[in-house]
């Protein structure tokens, strides 16, 4: 019987790339950990402890160690690596742990392995093509992390802990914000989902085995902990704002999971995060009840919830908040529109009423504007905000065109009229913001051929050409640059924007003095009559500079190379 078990458990071993099918893998990951276990209890009544402890290492290292090597190397199938990964998760930590020393140690080991996966997405971004697992692995790991992490002592095992801690943050640094995408589209939600629920499961358990019969966590287990779960609602409040109703649905499931645990083990909800955070949780379960109302269908009045978020208190679940409405609102679709609807709703609220401005005579209206004395408004320090998100550098380029698309359609549309009106009269906490935004645009245009990411940049800065001296100066320096981008339509697009701009503003602020009429005239000649999109490149930088002395600056460098420019 001995010799059969092991034999078919090595057959699985040998032929884990063939179970390619869910129904196949499932029934051999049952198999596997019913064998298993039967072949632990006749090992354990058939010898001694010594001898039963060393055929349970042989069998580990027979059976174990080739499954995790064919996990961890990229050379292997993916189908493979799934598998193999799917067989090893169907041994939890309890099991791994009763071989003894050796089984610690690969227990270890298998951890470190899977949170390595985890992380290979996210640590792929900042060097593209270095992602060596799929989205399927990706999950898998997860997934097998929920079973082979211990949670059992916690509160007595400093090494136990440090696992721990590593795992989580594996799970919410990592794996809750994986934005990977194929051909099939947004995979990365795959992990963002299954990180969500298994962190939100761990830290259940964590939080219950540290309490005890005692009933109370010990001072530096408790700050630990608190520390994790801290981490795991700043991801899941992000993954709260997602696009993605099924991924807001299972992120909202995990904030109220951790939410009862930390009541439970005896925590005050305010040393985890802001308490208006919880409300938020709690008001979204109300909901629920309703589906049309709810979380996941794109209500009007929940996604007025998630916007209030961004704008708490608390930094890092405000920030986290912001994310996730950028992807929300950033992206094309029904959620799309009416998470910008609520955050237009939230923004007026929070905004000075255009009824003060108009109220106010002109120089009220300018001492006030400029009184910067006063505290500045909430709206104002969120737009700023919202500016720094291009400047995170763990981001992928994914929400930064995100979070640039919500800055163009907040300008655009006019909803921070109010802002400019600041700008223009010199207030100079907006004034920053706004050169800071210029800056920011100038920024994300160098060395992009994306034309949809230079469209957004170009409707920004030209947005920016009416919001004060120095924001102007800064806006048409990249405006300059535009002109000279490698991408032909970007440059044709850029000065028709510039002809309609001088049009609109009839030259004089764009031109720095009331007395530009000429200069105004001979610009708009150069921008209609230059071949902005066909020309040769030392005409296109020719005509760039002499515009550039028409407005007044110095010419941005650029190298545009001495060859016609590309062209679309």
């Amino acid at each position: 019987l001995d010799g059969r078990i092991v034999a078919f458990l090595g057959k699985s071993v040998s032929g884990v790339g063939e179970l390619c099918e869910e129904s196949g893998l499932n029934a051999a990951c049952l198999a596997f950990r019913t064998l298993w276990r039967v072949h632990d209890s006749l090992i354990s009544t058939s010898y001694d402890a010594i001898e039963a402890e060393n055929l349970k290492k042989r069998r580990l290292d027979r059976l174990l160690v080739p499954l995790l090597e064919v996990a961890a190397q990229s050379t292997f199938d993916a189908n493979r690596r799934e598998a193999a990964i799917r067989l090893l998760s169907s041994l939890d930590c309890e099991l791994l742990q009763s071989v003894g020393a050796s089984g610690l140690h690969f227990n270890a080991a298998l951890v470190q392995t899977l949170c390595s996966l985890v992380r290979d997405a996210t640590s792929a971004r900042a060097e593209p093509g270095s992602c060596s697992s799929t989205a399927e692995i990706r999950r898998a790991a997860v997934s097998a992390l929920e079973r082979v992490t211990s949670t059992s002592r916690l509160g007595k095992d400093a090494d136990a802990m440090r696992n721990f801690e590593e795992v989580v943050c594996a799970l919410t640094v990592h794996g809750a914000v994986d934005y990977a995408t194929d051909e099939r589209g947004d995979v990365g939600s795959w992990v963002r989902r299954e990180s969500l629920q298994v962190t939100a499961k761990l830290l259940s358990c964590a939080l219950h085995s540290a309490t005890g019969e005692s009933g109370s966590l010990s001072g530096s287990t408790r700050a630990k902990l608190v520390r994790l779960c801290r981490a795991a609602v700043i991801a899941g409040v992000r993954q709260l704002c997602e696009r993605l109703d099924l991924v807001r649905s299972d992120a909202h499931q995990a904030l109220m999971r951790i939410t009862g645990a930390i009541d439970n083990a005896g925590i005050a909800r305010d040393d985890v995060a802001d308490m208006k955070l919880f409300e938020v949780c709690v008001a979204l379960e109300n909901m629920q009840t309703d589906h049309s109302a709810g979380i996941s269908s794109g209500n009007l009045v929940a996604f007025s919830l998630l916007c209030e978020l961004s704008f708490l208190e608390d930094t890092e679940v405000s920030d986290s908040a912001l994310l996730g409405l950028c992807a929300l609102i950033g992206a094309v679709g029904k959620s799309s529109e009416i998470g910008f609807n609520a955050l237009v709703r939230v923004l007026r609220d929070k905004s000075p009423t255009s009824a003060l401005f108009r109220e106010d005579s002109s120089a009220k209206l300018a001492r006030r504007a400029t009184d910067d004395a006063a505290a500045p408004n909430a709206v104002v320090n969120w737009f700023d905000r919202l500016i720094a998100l291009q400047n995170l550098p763990r981001e992928g380029v994914r929400l930064k065109i995100a979070a640039l698309r919500v800055i163009e359609l907040l300008l655009a549309a006019g909803h921070l009229d109010w802002m400019q009106a600041r700008a223009v009269a010199g207030n100079s906490k907006v004034l920053h913001i706004y050169t800071n935004c210029a800056l920011m645009a100038r920024a994300s245009a160098k060395g992009s051929r994306d034309v949809g990411k230079l469209s957004l940049v170009l409707s920004i800065l030209c947005e920016l050409t009416s919001c004060g001296h120095e924001p102007r100066a800064r806006a048409l320096e990249g405006l300059m640059l535009l002109l000279l981008s490698p991408v032909a339509k970007i440059r044709r697009l850029t000065a028709e924007s510039l002809y309609v701009q001088l049009l609109i503003q009839n030259g004089d602020r764009l031109l720095h003095d009331g007395k530009g009429t000429a200069r105004c005239t001979d610009a708009m000649h150069l921008l209609s009559s230059t071949s902005w999109d066909e020309a040769e490149a030392e005409e296109i930088r020719q005509s760039r500079n002499m515009l550039c002395a028409h407005f007044k600056i110095d010419p941005p460098q650029r190298n545009l190379k001495s060859s016609a420019p590309a062209r679309d």
